[in-house]
């Protein structure tokens, strides 16, 4: 560096003069020697590292901002616990410049190390420090990926302990709840900003299912902006089991402007956009998808499968069969189908609620109803009347849950249980005993029948001995009356059921 001319920066970087070119960093009237010097340092690469570490603590903020410029293009790892010092120190100290830059540096250095911190760096106040962090993950890449799903979905480590990682020091948290509801909104949308930069697989996948109302929009947009890569992901997502993500997939296509041309991904699509003239112009490619819009339960799907006619009818009876929907049970009523005995028939009448009508089918419409107890298919309170007449585990299983659910269905599955007579049921049919009197006395009569079915184990029997005087005992209620309410109480545990040994 000369006496009277500027500093001599060639020189300095040919001799390594890591100090002097920092010094000269902090010129203020040359900027293009103040950017020869910068240069020079980035040039010099790693030897410069450890002095460059050292002048974060300058007195200078624009000394400080372009020192962590330079750390993060020269990439070394020592740099990175400096510079998320830097970010966990006081506010008021360090600039927002400053805060951008390290920020910027961190995304430049790369590796897992940095991760967290950036997420953590998310909740900064400063919406400009918050997209450098956005920008920063996503240089960052797949590596920031599934850190990011988690900070997202709250999982294995969640908001908290993305923002624990890089705390802003007292001045902030005293002025701001670090748990509020904003400040995980604002995580959150800039979280969907950096994977739609990211742009992965996972990425892509990710935003397609995000369906909270707080964060669909941001994440339709980040999708349409990752464009053609996302198109295979969101004509799959066609096909999902939620309807919400099905529209999704269908709105983000048409903004991207994909053309669904002739074949079953765009029958999925028009389907999900319910364009029905569209739709049955299609025939027997769209089938598939109408029976998927009859499973959420889409009114205008049994119409144009109606409309497609004859060819429909085979795979209704599959999907009835497989599903008891009754919404396919219509659906070939308008088209004209028959039952005619055998399995189709059985799950036909199942699905339309008539359950009499399957048991008269015998063992195809038995095993189906045992088939359907067990995957949890929703059968109305009715059921319990036919299943009386079956004496299965599965049977006897079912109907105890049902001893716990409402009082007229607790009450018909009492009743049935004592229809079937399996000692399976006798310990919850005792716990009844202590329920509404309703209940009492169908379980107190279950009992009873099963007490008298031949072949019981005496253990069985031994236990509804022992519930004997309870059960025979004769019932008496009183009725106190006051100003606020009137209120039936019991005198007694009697239930006054017949018993005769």
């Amino acid at each position: 560096m000369g006496l009277f001319g500027p500093p001599d920066v060639g020189k300095m970087k040919a001799r390594k003069n890591i100090k002097g070119l920092i010094k000269t960093l902090e010129s203020q009237k040359n900027e293009e020697i103040c950017k020869s010097a910068a240069n020079a340092l980035r040039e010099i690469g790693f030897p410069a590292v450890e002095e460059l570490i050292e002048s974060l603590s300058h007195n200078n903020p624009s000394v400080r901002e372009a020192i962590c410029s330079i750390l993060g293009d020269i990439g070394d790892e020592r740099a990175i616990k400096p510079l998320i010092e830097l970010l966990k120190d006081n506010e008021s100290y360090w600039s927002e410049g400053e805060r951008k830059a390290a920020t910027r540096a961190l995304g430049n250095i790369g590796g897992d190390k940095v991760v967290k911190p950036l997420i953590g760096i998310l909740k900064d106040k400063d919406s400009d420090t918050r997209q450098a962090a956005v920008e920063a993950l996503s240089k960052v890449g797949k590596r920031a990926e599934k850190p990011l799903i988690n900070a997202f979905n709250n999982e294995l480590w969640g908001l908290e302990e993305a923002i624990e990682a890089v705390s802003f020091g007292p001045s902030w948290t005293h002025n701001h709840d670090i748990k509020s509801q904003e400040l995980r909104l604002n995580m959150k949308n800039d979280i969907v900003h950096a994977l739609g930069r990211i742009g992965s697989q996972k990425a892509i996948e990710t935003l397609i299912l995000i369906n909270d109302k707080d964060f669909y929009k941001v994440s339709t947009e980040a999708l349409v902006k990752i464009g053609e890569p996302a198109v295979k992901f969101l004509i799959k997502a066609l096909r999902h089991d939620d309807s919400t993500i099905q529209k999704k997939a269908a709105d983000v296509l048409e903004k991207i402007g994909w053309d669904p041309e002739q074949g079953e991904d765009s029958a999925w699509y028009w389907v999900v956009k319910q364009d029905w003239e569209k739709v049955t112009a299609m025939e027997t490619i769209a089938i598939k998808a109408l029976i998927d819009a009859l499973k959420k339960r889409n009114s205008f799907a049994v119409n144009a499968l109606v409309e497609i006619g004859a060819p429909a009818v085979d795979p209704l009876i599959a999907y009835l069969i497989k599903e008891l929907d009754w919404a396919a049970a219509e659906a070939l009523d308008k088209l004209g189908w028959e039952p005619d005995g055998g399995k189709a028939e059985a799950c036909y009448w199942i699905a339309k609620g008539n359950y009499e009508k399957a048991y008269e089918l015998g063992a195809p419409a038995t095993e189906r109803l045992i088939v359907a107890l067990e995957d949890d298919f929703y059968l109305d309170i009715n059921i319990c009347k036919v299943l009386g007449n079956i004496d299965d585990p599965r049977v006897v299983k079912y109907l105890i849950t049902k001893l716990e659910i409402s009082d007229h269905e607790s009450v018909l599955a009492a009743e049935a249980l004592g229809n079937i007579a399996n000692p399976l049921a006798v310990g919850p049919l005792i716990d009844a005993l202590d329920d509404f009197a309703e209940l009492r006395k169908k379980a107190a009569e279950a009992l009873v029948k099963i007490y008298k079915k031949k072949g019981i184990e005496e253990k069985y029997k031994k236990q509804i001995l022992d519930k004997r005087k309870i059960i025979t005992s004769k019932h008496s209620d009183y009725q106190e009356l006051d100003e606020v309410s009137s209120c039936l109480s019991h005198e007694d545990q009697g239930i006054g059921v017949d018993f005769p040994l």
